[in-house]
């Protein structure tokens, strides 16, 4: 599946039921990784690349 293709299905999943739980496909979908900097503090790394 191409990253829009993921995209358009996440898109369309959020439309029609909100996620209401942890969702490990929506997770995949929208992100690359996450950096721990600490015990307190983590980075997120959208696949977007924000």
């Amino acid at each position: 599946m191409t990253r829009r293709a993921e995209a358009v299905a996440v898109r369309d999943r959020l439309a029609t039921r909100l996620p209401l739980e942890y969702n490990d496909e929506a997770w995949n979908t929208l992100v690359d990784y996450v950096m721990v900097i600490d015990e307190a503090q983590h980075m997120l790394c959208f696949k977007d690349g924000l």
